[in-house]
């Protein structure tokens, strides 16, 4: 979904722009997407936004193949959780500028939801963010690779704190050629410089130029003009302008330190100290104004700011019309020195995720799936560390409440990669299944087989449209309820959409239910012919039962705007699953 990347792309343009009423018809959109999403994406029990942007999710970003689609579905990205919450910060700042009413953008604040971030994908051990949470809805567990394009968003956005962008930039890796895709990365096959990388080591100089590290930007300045001379000389140059906008980006962003908000343009600039003389920038276009803008000297304190030759705060007024110069001299003296780290590479390779065989219900056999044949794994449990193992098998304890095991594997650099599959050991009377039969209509045809067909519950706009039946929960808690359904529709669902059902308990919402319909061209992953197999789980959904009866509904969704087609829109049910997680 990069739904959010472009909303706040969006939120940008129209802060820069002024354009009273194209906002309004922006924030419209915000108020419809918000609603769209926030019951099909938002985890209201980890306080995060589910899903990942599209960038992460191609066939080589390096996702572990053990990820079916509901898998993806239940991972909690850095990039779509940063860029809700720089969007709705922005939007509410426009509202507020302009005098409108506020907007609901998201279902929490967005401090809220940058406090969440900062709790739940910070790692403070390793100076970064966590690129992604993964393995469970309910105990997600985090990755220890950073994604540095989400990393710098959250820095410029204002989601990380000053102490964390100072660590940041101090401790993440950065090679000649700039920033790494990850930190370490997720697929040593990755391309060493795509085009894109350009456009990230521009995000990564703001980040640098921000910290008052001067030694991280000197570093990070050099490397981006490194990658933009190497693609003049290039045999094939990219022809979508990124390589313009990065250098565009490295002037406005850093050296000049331009921040844009409603009421006009705040400067913080910075030039290392390796780019001294004057450097002047013309034609810049600026709402009703065009300007000219002159920078001499270097570091980031500085000595003299004027507009048309009076001298004035660092800040250009978004009302001024005309034509304008802006002189702005440096004192030579920056705020902090500061260090860069420095490598010959921007980072090593995660190690692939094991393959875990789990004999019976307590005991697994740990497989590495490549590399050196290391038996070294971080063990988490309901998605917390619980310790560090040096062999290639596991007993897990009797655990009394409903348990989810992970294993990730860490290399002799110390990366730590991907874990294997997600195991979860459900202790006897854990678990409640309800068939399907027994609270809806049975029967179908598009099962042949009768037999077959009297243990399933077709839903869809004429039949079943809502479930709606009785569960008796033996204790009030937190349940996993997720759904048993047939898989492969591709006589009804051509095009394999993915169907969606919204779930309500006791009448109040409580998340979306994703029913992917698998074919055998997904993703090209060699799943043999498990993507054939008879029967599917939908992702699961933590909700809240009290003890004694509770009502719960499964409703018909049509998607708006249509992507499915409503004659395609059909499910087959053959049971509800709830596991209890605690009181």
């Amino acid at each position: 979904n990069d739904d959010p990347l472009w909303l706040m792309a969006a939120a940008e343009a129209a802060t820069v722009a002024g354009d009273q009423s194209g906002y309004r018809r922006l924030r419209q959109l915000a108020r419809t997407l918000a609603e769209r999403d926030a019951p099909v994406f938002w985890n209201s029990y980890i306080g995060l936004f589910q899903g990942i942007p599209t960038y992460l999710a191609a066939k080589n970003a390096g996702l572990p193949a053990w990820m079916e689609p509901t898998d993806i579905f239940e991972c909690m990205a850095l990039a779509d959780n940063v860029a809700r919450t720089i969007a709705a910060t922005s939007l509410q700042a426009l509202d507020s500028f302009y005098g409108l009413a506020a907007n609901g953008y998201l279902p929490v604040t967005p401090d809220s939801l940058r406090r969440n971030i900062n709790t739940r994908m910070w790692l403070p051990n390793l100076g970064r963010y966590s690129g992604l949470l993964y393995g469970s809805p309910a105990y997600p567990v985090q990755l220890l690779s950073s994604d540095n394009a989400a990393m710098a968003l959250a820095i410029l956005g204002g989601v990380a704190s000053d102490a964390m962008t100072e660590t940041a930039v101090r401790r993440t890796p950065v090679a000649d050629t700039g920033i790494g895709h990850c930190t370490p990365e997720w697929n040593d096959t990755l391309p060493a410089a795509p085009p894109s990388g350009l456009l990230r080591q521009a995000l990564w100089t703001a980040v640098c130029a921000r910290s008052g590290n001067e030694a991280a930007y000197s570093s990070a300045v050099a490397a981006l003009l490194y990658r933009r001379l190497h693609l003049l000389t290039a045999d094939s140059r990219p022809t979508d302008g990124s390589a313009d906008r990065a250098v565009t980006s490295l002037i406005l962003r850093g050296l000049l330190g331009m921040r844009f908000i409603a009421g006009g343009i705040e400067f913080a600039p910075f030039v290392p100290e390796n780019l001294p003389g004057e450097k002047v920038v013309e034609g810049l276009r600026y709402r009703r104004s065009t300007l000219t803008i002159r920078i001499s000297g270097t570091g980031n304190a500085i000595s003299t700011f004027t507009i048309d030759g009076t001298p004035a705060e660092p800040f250009l007024p978004a009302d001024m019309e005309g034509n304008h110069t802006v002189t702005i001299t440096l004192a030579g003296a920056s705020a902090l020195r500061g260090v860069a780290n420095i490598t010959e590479s921007a980072g090593n390779a995660m190690p692939p995720p094991p393959r875990v065989s789990w004999n019976n219900e307590r005991t697994a056999a740990i497989l590495p799936s490549g590399g050196n044949g290391d038996s070294r794994y971080l063990v988490y449990l309901n998605g917390t560390l619980a310790e560090e193992i040096y062999r290639d098998s596991y007993t897990l304890y009797d655990a009394p409440e409903t348990t989810t095991a992970l294993f990730a594997p860490v290399n002799s650099d110390n990366a730590t990669g991907f874990a294997g599959a997600p195991y979860t050991y459900i202790p006897t009377g854990q678990r409640i299944t309800i068939p399907a039969a027994a609270v809806g209509r049975t029967g179908t045809r598009i099962v042949s087989d009768k037999t077959a067909a009297a243990r399933l519950v077709e839903q869809n706009r004429y039949r079943n449209r809502n479930m709606t039946f009785e569960v008796e929960a033996p204790r009030a808690g937190t349940y996993l309820l997720d759904v048993r359904y047939i898989n492969g529709l591709g006589i009804v669902n051509r095009q394999r959409r993915a169907v969606l059902r919204r779930l309500e308990v006791n009448s109040q919402p409580a998340g979306t239910l994703v029913f992917p319909q698998l074919s055998a061209a997904w993703w090209d992953k060699n799943l043999g012919e498990q993507w054939q197999e008879l029967a599917a789980r939908t992702n699961s959904l933590p909700v809240r039962l009290e003890s004694g009866s509770n009502t719960v509904t499964i409703r018909y969704h049509q998607p708006s705007p249509v992507y499915l087609d409503p004659a395609h829109n059909t499910v087959l049910i053959e049971s509800i699953n709830l596991t209890f997680l605690h009181s």
